[in-house]
């Protein structure tokens, strides 16, 4: 037998080292190589799919309707604008981002806070139309925008919650949204004309 030397159980370390890297690389190649006797759309990524959020943007234009609709509630606040100055930025707003339905709903939250809705199917046509665009946007939006009219009708602070009062323009409007539905909103604007 050989004697036993300072070195040898450092090599039998070093073996084992190796050893459990090769294991690893193994590993980490059997995972990550490509499965090449299947067509590239029926591989299974090995990353979990990323869920879209009706609160995360689909793409870029969602994120910069996002950023102006935070710039514009900003500069509402800020500089407590009239209700021209508002309606205008809107058009400019709705016309640069036509799939977004907030920047027309916004229009009737600051008619409704200054006129406090005594006449109201000026706001009915107004919100038939911000419905149209949330459910032909197929994005989700159909349910954020019912969301947030369940959320203005619950805040006594604005007079939007008197739109509520209304239950035969209101419902409808609901329903198309809840069903995202646009021909039971064209059944709501038949009743307006």
């Amino acid at each position: 037998m050989y004697p036993v030397t300072k070195c040898q159980p450092m090599y039998y370390k070093l073996i084992a080292i190796l050893i459990a890297l090769l294991i690893a690389l193994t590993g980490l190649f059997v995972v990550t190589r490509p499965m090449s006797n299947k067509k590239p759309e029926e591989r299974v990524e090995n990353t979990p799919a990323k869920e879209k959020t009706l609160d995360q943007p689909e793409n870029q234009s969602d994120l910069n309707a996002e950023q102006a609709f935070l710039d514009f509630l900003t500069w509402k606040k800020d500089s407590q604008p009239t209700l021209q100055t508002q309606d205008t930025r809107l058009d400019e707003l709705s016309r640069q981002f036509p799939q977004d339905y907030r920047f027309v709903l916004e229009r009737i939250r600051g008619d409704a806070k200054i006129k406090g809705i005594h006449s109201h199917t000026a706001e009915f046509e107004i919100l038939t139309k911000a419905a149209q665009i949330a459910i032909n946007c197929d994005c989700g939006d159909a349910q954020k925008m019912k969301a947030d009219l369940i959320r203005d009708k619950a805040n006594k602070s604005n007079g939007f919650w008197k739109l509520s009062t209304h239950p035969k323009q209101w419902k409808p409007i609901i329903d198309a949204l809840e069903e995202e539905n646009v021909s039971l909103l064209k059944k709501q604007s038949d009743h307006h004309h």
